[in-house]
């Protein structure tokens, strides 16, 4: 049996109270309360960040965001368990050695707030080295949208500070860009788990970012990319500006990000975005079928191969191939790359074990 940690969780105490959908965050404080006592029953079950050895395991996300759990500011949210909330709008499965990872904010156009992106940081963070995860699915609730980027309306906790600072202080908000979407596109690029995005819907300004950062993509037929910043006036975030070129040159780029025009499924795989696209009602299956192949894959080797593919953007023809020279030596000594060799030998199925 399948677990979900988080928004349904079949160990936990039951929640009560109104349905969820089309809550908004302060309507589900009491509910995020609740998640408290849930998170506690499950922590009692598990050590943090550790998990037990069935074939389907929950993860236990080591949320820093227990941190924030007093007084967000503004008048917004008071007295809010945001880890809780992250319980709720991020759902969390490992099964048989895939991390399936669902935006769970259909509501709210599947718009991340900052407690979703740092919930998200910490797993890709984690995978990179947690055995148990071997390949990882980011997908959306719902139909229409995958991600439409942040949401903004929940802003987090606020330090204290002295009282004569101003709200604002130069330089807040680029540290606010380096900490936020900025560095959720580094920790999924050098994660060394391959990712795959199954997008079910609409891709939006900084919601397309994770198109755009994961390995491998599989769109639904309905699904949509839109660089809208231009249709707000906005300079292109979360890394986008970095990555896009990278996949479909400069100047197509330049067109997607000047004028904001909606770029169907078709079009993704045209550009190269998207690996194929298939009918909506066949997404699950068919991003189940790749994450199943790469968790019964040497994930090491798959691993070094996704550093090398990637740095060789960015390194130089010495430096790369140094780089490779390293990565085939040690992968030899992996109990995968050994397992390779003496299948071959022995004309017996191979059986990688992901170490």
């Amino acid at each position: 049996m399948v677990e979900h940690v988080g928004y349904l969780c079949e160990n936990s105490p039951p929640i009560t109270g109104s349905s969820r959908s089309g809550a908004g965050v302060g309507d589900r404080v009491s509910v995020a309360k609740q998640h408290v006592v849930q998170r506690e029953h499950r922590r009692r079950s598990f050590s943090a960040g550790n998990l037990s050895e069935s074939r389907h395991t929950p993860i236990l996300a080591r949320s820093e965001l227990h941190a924030h759990n007093e007084v967000a500011q503004y008048g917004r949210v008071t007295d809010t368990d945001f880890a809780a909330l992250a319980d709720q709008d991020l759902l969390t499965v490992l099964d048989n050695g895939v991390l399936w990872l669902t935006i769970n904010r259909a509501q709210a156009g599947n718009a991340i707030p900052f407690y979703v992106r740092d919930r998200l940081i910490e797993l890709f963070r984690d995978a990179h080295t947690n055995l148990a995860v071997r390949a990882i699915v980011l997908t959306g609730a719902g139909e229409k949208h995958f991600c439409t980027g942040a949401d903004l309306s929940v802003r987090p906790p606020m330090p204290h500070r002295p009282a004569t600072a101003p709200e604002r202080v130069v330089g807040t908000g680029i540290d606010m860009m380096r900490r936020g979407f900025q560095t959720l596109m580094q920790t999924m690029l050098d994660c060394e788990k391959p990712i795959i995005v199954a997008l079910n819907g609409t891709a939006a300004g900084g919601g397309s970012m994770f198109a755009l950062a994961a390995d491998l993509v599989i769109a639904a037929d309905t699904a949509k990319l839109i660089q809208v910043f231009v249709r707000r006036g906005l300079v292109p975030d979360g890394g986008v500006a970095y990555l896009l070129p990278r996949i479909v040159g400069m100047h197509k780029a330049k067109e997607l990000i000047f004028f904001g025009d909606d770029l169907d499924a078709q079009g993704m795989k045209e550009l190269g975005i998207a690996n194929k696209v298939v009918p909506a009602a066949e997404l699950h299956s068919a991003a189940k079928e790749w994450a199943d192949r790469l968790a019964s894959g040497p994930t090491k080797a798959i691993g070094w191969s996704k550093k090398l593919l990637q740095d060789a953007t960015e390194l130089d023809r010495r430096t790369l191939l140094e780089q490779e020279a390293m990565l085939v030596e040690i992968n030899t000594s992996t109990h995968d790359g050994m397992e390779g060799v003496n299948s071959f030998r022995e004309k017996r199925p191979v059986e990688f074990t992901g170490w």
